[in-house]
């Protein structure tokens, strides 16, 4: 069996509701940095309230070879 690198992200997700004032486009309202930054915290919240366990799992998961530091490339690599 051959031992290989991977390099492995979770791209957690969450629903968040947000009021954006007449007239104005999403892109418009997170222009805005206190905007964007609520929005951040309030995903942030949910995510945790939630138990930020959940949202690391295979659902979530992308990876790729790691082809810049393949399997070996480090003394620790066992």
């Amino acid at each position: 069996m051959a031992k290989v690198a991977l390099l492995v992200d979770f791209e957690p997700r969450t629903r968040v509701v947000v009021d954006i004032p007449e007239g104005m486009s999403v892109e418009e309202y997170l222009q805005d940095n206190d905007n964007f930054d609520n929005l951040a915290a309030v995903a942030r919240h949910n995510m945790v309230l939630d138990g930020i366990e959940k949202y690391l799992s295979g659902e979530n998961l992308v990876w790729q070879e790691d082809e810049e530091c393949p399997f070996g490339t480090f003394s620790w690599d066992v």
